[in-house]
This record gives structure tokens, sequence and C-alpha cells, in this order.
């Protein structure tokens, strides 16, 4: 009875190992990164974190003969870490030199309709002016 017992919380650990490591990279990058990912990336870079381990854990377990244990979840959540952390390359704060920038990019729609700027100033993506 107790062997069946901690096979079910072996299985329970390895299926947590697989959803809450990518929890565990959101948290780690948050809270040691000050790099802005870009939002629509997360979610697809959540579920292929997962999907990634998986796969990994196959073909480990296929042609080397390791089997992951609990550790799939920190290695979950370093892949979890690192493409957030590659979706923040060229995520930087967006800075426009003069009106005609400002202008190309409201055609594109990449940025939302202001006021023109004065000669001389510069606005961030964030709307503050400089």
């Amino acid at each position: 009875c107790s062997s069946d017992l901690r096979s079910v919380i072996d299985a329970i650990y390895m299926i947590a190992s697989y959803t809450y490591g990518p929890l565990l990279g959101l948290f780690v990058f948050g809270l040691f990164t000050k790099r802005n990912p870009r939002d629509k990336y997360v979610p697809y870079i959540c579920i292929a974190s997962p999907l990634i381990c998986l796969a990994t854990d196959f073909l480990v377990k296929q042609y080397a003969g390791y089997t992951f244990g609990y550790e799939m979840l920190m290695v979950n959540g370093g892949i979890t870490f690192a493409g957030l952390w590659l979706s923040a390359i060229e995520n930087g704060k967006l800075t426009i030199e003069n009106e005609d920038d400002l202008m190309s990019l409201e055609i594109r729609g990449d940025y939302p309709h202001r006021l023109p700027l004065a000669q001389g100033e510069r606005r961030t993506q964030e709307g503050a002016t400089m």
C-alpha cells in the first residue's frame, strides 16, 4: 500500500515538474532581471517549454538511458527563463527623434496617436517626453 502511495506521489511530482516549470521560470525572470520580454511571445514560450522538456525526456531516455526525475522542474524553468531572455533582446525603449519618425510609426500602426512633438523633444515608448 505504501509503495502505491509513493508511486502516486511521484506521478504527481512529475506532472508538477512540467506544469510548474514555466511558473518557476517566469518568477525567476521577473525577480532577477529588469528586462522586458515581448508580451505576445510569453504564452508561446510557457507552452513550448514543457513540450521541449517532454521531447528531451523522451530522447534522452531513448538514446542515453537516463530518466529525468524531479530535476525536470529546474530544466523546464531554465528553458522558460531562456525563452523570456531571448524574447527581450532588442525590446528596449523606442526613442523617437523627430516628428517624421512618429508619423511613419503611426501610419504603420506601431505607435499610438499622439500630438506632434515640439522642436528638439523626444518621446519614449511609454509616452513620456524628454
